[in-house]
């Protein structure tokens, strides 16, 4: 075998390893193509020293093996956050499947909001509704960390809600129930 030939094989085993490896993450597969990978590695060590390559093939070869770096430090994160279960928002962007069933269950964590206001008689159906939710997006259960009870919530959030309006001189608030790095937060807004 031509040394034009080897890394023409080089090339397509990457292309190969590639294709296998976003199988394997978009949840086509059970195990990561470790054998492949094993061979690709082979043919990279096997040209790392070699002396025989000229000019167009040495360049050839570093912009494989650039490539394979890339692709390689991108499924080394993606196999991570695969076994450490992460389950933020940018997993989603590295098209890893099987970990955003969290937000699948419970879609309006991330983008709900609830407007209180003294004058309209909704006031205790937003408050519940805003703690059932924080509760939900901080430890999956119905009740909010640090507060033992929906009254004790309650009387906080119209504290603050007191307090915002005064500040900000509008009639109403808008609290949103975001998370961020795994912890749920609650956002105000003045709002009409």
């Amino acid at each position: 075998m031509t040394t034009d030939e080897e890394l023409a094989h080089l090339e397509e085993g990457i292309r190969r390893l590639k294709v296998e490896y976003d199988v394997y993450f978009g949840g086509g597969s059970n195990k990561t193509p470790s054998e492949l990978e094993w061979r690709v590695r082979a043919l990279i060590k096997k040209f790392s020293d070699s002396q025989r390559l000229n000019a167009s093939q040495r360049f050839h070869y570093n912009t494989m093996v650039e490539r394979y770096a890339v692709y390689s430090d991108l499924w080394r994160q993606k196999l991570r956050i695969r076994e450490e279960g992460y389950r933020r928002p940018q997993d989603a962007l590295l098209g890893i499947q099987g970990l955003r069933a969290f937000d699948a269950e419970k879609p309006a964590v991330l983008s709900r909001s609830a407007v209180l206001s003294f004058a309209k008689n909704d006031e205790s159906e937003a408050i519940t509704q805003l703690y059932e939710l924080l509760g939900a997006a901080e430890t999956g259960s119905d009740r909010v960390p640090g507060h033992e009870s929906l009254q004790s919530f309650a009387a906080f959030l119209r504290a603050k809600t007191k307090e915002f309006q005064k500040r900000y001189a509008c009639p109403a608030v808008r609290y949103t129930v975001q998370v961020k790095d795994g912890r749920a937060r609650i956002k105000a807004k003045p709002s009409q």
